[in-house]
């Protein structure tokens, strides 16, 4: 997958991102677009915080909680 497709399916903008990972916008912005080549550098930064982001989605899991109209508390993973 593509960057600008991870950041496009994650509703993660271009700034903040850069923010994340240490560099101005601008920078990834023309990566991005095709008018610069990544350094080594910045390659790690993104591939550091990739592996972070997936380490705390794999810990730190989303469930969703709620009332049905029957009073029984429902979770996202029930299948019911």
């Amino acid at each position: 997958m593509k960057l600008s497709e991870y950041l496009a399916e994650n509703g993660i903008s271009q700034v903040f991102f850069a923010s994340k990972i240490g560099y101005d916008h601008h920078y990834l912005n023309e990566i991005l677009g095709g008018r610069r080549k990544p350094s080594k550098q910045f390659i790690k930064a993104v591939n550091d915080y990739l592996e972070s982001a997936q380490k705390r989605a794999r810990e730190n899991p989303v469930h969703i909680d709620w009332e049905s109209s029957e009073g029984k508390s429902k979770n996202s993973d029930d299948q019911s």
